[in-house]
């Protein structure tokens, strides 16, 4: 086999354009969303049953609420 010396400088030339490659995007700023608005916020010890009149809501829960998914029994739509 015939293997070709590389040169030092051309190793470290070619080791940094890797770096800046791989970190070019940690080094961008961070685009952050503004938060979403709740609109229906549990606090602690709150229930809410939750059913289709929350349709879209957007519904934050502290820690220490609980809440209640009622979903419709649609095994009858259709059926005559």
């Amino acid at each position: 086999m015939n293997m070709i010396p590389q040169k030092p400088g051309m190793v470290i030339a070619g080791a940094v354009i890797l770096m800046v490659v791989l970190s070019a995007g940690c080094l961008g700023s961070a685009v952050q969303k503004p938060p979403v608005p709740c609109s229906v916020t549990l606090v602690p010890g709150q229930n809410l049953t939750i059913n289709e009149t929350q349709d879209n809501a957007i519904i934050c829960a502290k820690p220490g609420s609980t809440f209640t998914l009622e979903l419709n029994d649609s095994s009858q739509v259709g059926n005559q």
